[in-house]
């Protein structure tokens, strides 16, 4: 394992006689730190590391030393031992009265003794007493730090001490662990431990009562790294929307967000559905992913009248139909469709597909060129019923393919669950902040005192198009940590008493505000040693003294209206239009009947025909299909053409 390297030295800085005369400070270390091995133990609701440093005193003199240790924000220390002296909770108090009788002038001969008191967030002083001449002590202490993660790996930070100039020593801290990874920085050390896999979501709640008719409470949300892993050897219909409505700048926005899907799916299997007033597919047969850009390089797609997305859909499920793997539909439309259609008749044409298929409808807009590509989940749009039922989800992707790396990042959601969207937490009548999309990989962590704490925590939301529902468990290793936490988290500790903060020090066994360890001989006294009184400077200094006995939406469409000016002559741009084609299925006789026509701006949707001797009806709706209309119909409505006046030559 690599050894990370940090300076740190002791040092006298003053020294005190027994009589309590001061004596200039020597000059050169006093004590060497030779060794800083941190060890460490994930496990549930908290990670515990064990901190274990060698101390070596260069003297021929008794020393003793003062330094303050820097821990990771939130950390507690639960113990501490000086060589095999254990060490004792007790109140702050006591400890100064225990540590001011040790240190006194005295007969007895003397001990190494260690007393640890908290400073504030991340820093505690340290005091060792009677480190005899020449001599190595080992001192130790536990931490215990809030349970976090970080894409999937418990995660924790470990500061390193700095050093004053003339620090001479160099010590060893090295992270010792089962595996893990960890880098480092100025700040300290970066450190990240394998944990347990997530199925989805891994929640848990606990309470800590405090006997003072408040009660601390706490939740811990994180989502699994990868929600949820690509189909393997999927088989995936593309069915694009190449009607007038969406012409050529849309036909190939859609086209465009299909390499960087199957980079996503590099082992499917792709065909392509097109649908105008038919549908067809362009394949005829299912290409492997990666010869698919390059098979759409020689194609180009005209667009054309109708918009019948239903029959898109129905030969996008016969081409699945005895594929025998995982199968994907993503139906592609500008939402722009004739009055008659329904979701029924979509969903009809679907239910040949194979059971497990899944399917997205896709609003694609790319003609806002300088906008970033976007996904974004719209389950209120009309179309949204399409792809809840087979658990998809309908999205509107905005925005052109710019860079192919992030295309494939947006479009991964087209793919696989990356998120769990619409979240909700529902504690009894607690208010949590908390984000509405939970991504994968993310983590959530919630504390509060509460004089009405919930009874039931319920985590809910959608994984794609399908509900995820999760009552929390009451987890009894989050409850025992609680306690620590309450010291450790700033926020809660100020808001404790300190009756308290030492019901849950006692609970924990943790330096606090009102709590300090001792590890001394329950025999020791004070001693005849006279020592030298030194300062370890770690990387962060200090406070010290002396003193002889002292201490420290998406597109939708409506009917146009004119205002003022003559209305557009529809009916004679109709005439104009569909005369020569009209004429000649008359052949020279007069038409009778109606045209019937709805059009979605200059597209025509759908065309029937009233009236109409049944031998012309096929000819005179081909015609009207086959018309291209003008910019003149820019809005969506439907007309009717009376036929009874149009005559062949």
């Amino acid at each position: 394992m690599r050894q990370h390297l940090l300076v740190a030295a002791l040092v006298p800085l003053l020294a005190c006689t027994p009589e309590g005369e001061v004596i200039p400070r020597p000059q050169g270390p006093a004590i060497t730190e030779l060794s800083h091995l941190v060890t460490t133990r994930a496990q549930a609701g908290a990670i515990a590391l064990t901190v274990t440093r060698e101390l070596h005193n260069e003297r021929a003199a008794y020393t003793e030393l003062s330094h303050v240790i820097t821990v990771p924000s939130g950390a507690v220390v639960t113990s501490l031992r000086v060589g095999a002296e254990g060490g004792s909770l007790l109140d702050t108090e006591s400890a100064l009265a225990r540590w001011a009788e040790l240190i006194s002038p005295g007969d007895d001969l003397p001990t190494t003794s260690g007393k640890l008191t908290w400073l504030t967030d991340g820093e505690l002083e340290l005091e060792l007493f009677g480190i005899a001449p020449g001599a190595t002590v080992s001192i130790a202490y536990d931490l215990q730090l809030p349970a976090d993660t970080e894409d999937g790996l418990w995660r924790f930070d470990y500061p390193l001490e700095t050093g004053d100039d003339w620090t001479l020593a160099h010590p060893t801290v090295e992270l010792a662990a089962t595996s893990g990874l960890t880098d480092e920085d100025e700040s300290g050390l970066h450190v990240r431990l394998p944990r347990a896999r997530i199925d989805h979501l891994d929640g848990k709640w606990a309470l800590y009562p405090f006997g003072t008719g408040r009660t601390l409470w706490r939740l811990e949300l994180d989502a699994a790294p990868v929600l949820e892993r690509a189909p393997a050897h999927a088989s995936v219909v593309f069915v694009v929307d190449a009607s007038h409505s969406e012409g050529d700048d849309g036909i190939a926005a859609q086209l465009e967000l299909i390499a960087p899907y199957l980079l996503n799916a590099p082992d499917a299997q792709v065909e392509i559905v097109v649908y105008r007033r038919f549908a067809e597919r362009l394949f005829g047969r299912f290409l492997p992913a990666s010869d698919v850009t390059k098979a759409l390089e020689h194609v180009h797609l005209a667009p054309g009248n109708g918009s019948n997305l239903e029959l898109g859909a129905a030969l996008a499920a016969d081409a699945l139909v005895g594929r025998g793997a995982p199968s994907r539909v993503v139906l592609f439309t500008d939402e722009l469709l004739r009055e008659g259609f329904t979701n029924d008749a979509a969903l009809a044409a679907l239910s040949k597909a194979p059971p497990d298929t899944v399917v997205h409808v896709v609003s694609r807009n790319g003609t806002g060129r300088a906008m970033p590509l976007e996904l974004r989940r719209n389950d209120e749009a009309a179309l949204a019923p399409i792809a809840t039922a087979s658990g998809g989800v309908f999205f509107t992707v905005d925005g052109p393919v710019t860079e192919l790396l992030e295309g494939v990042r947006t479009l991964s959601t087209l793919v696989r669950p990356t998120r769990i969207d619409a979240l909700t937490i529902d504690a009894e009548g607690l208010e949590i902040e908390h984000p509405t999309e939970f991504l994968e990989g993310a983590t959530l962590r919630a504390t509060a005192l509460a004089e009405h704490p919930p009874r039931e925590v319920t985590v809910g939301g959608k994984i794609w198009g399908r509900d995820f529902t999760q009552v929390l468990p009451v987890d009894a290793a989050l409850a025992s940590a609680l306690p620590a936490l309450a010291i450790g988290q700033n926020d809660i500790e100020r808001e404790l008493t300190d009756d308290e903060v030492h019901t849950a020090a006692l609970a924990s066994g943790a330096v606090s505000r009102v709590t300090s360890l001792l590890a001394a001989r329950e025999t020791a006294r004070a001693s005849s040693i006279g020592t030298e009184r030194s300062v370890l400077t770690g990387r962060g200094g200090g406070s010290f003294g002396c003193s002889c006995g002292g201490s420290f939406g998406t597109t939708s469409s409506c009917g146009g209206f004119f205002r003022g000016g003559k209305p557009p002559d529809y009916d004679g741009a109709l005439r104009e239009l569909l005369g020569p084609g009209l004429a000649a299925c008359a052949n020279g006789a007069p038409l009778t009947g109606r045209l019937h026509l709805e059009a979605t701006g200059d597209e025509l949707v759908d065309v029937t025909t009233s009236g109409v001797p049944p031998a012309l009806a096929t000819c005179v709706t081909e015609v009207a299909w086959a018309a291209r209309l003008t910019s003149l119909f820019s809005s969506s409505r439907s007309y009717e053409l009376e036929l009874a006046p149009v005559q062949g030559p």
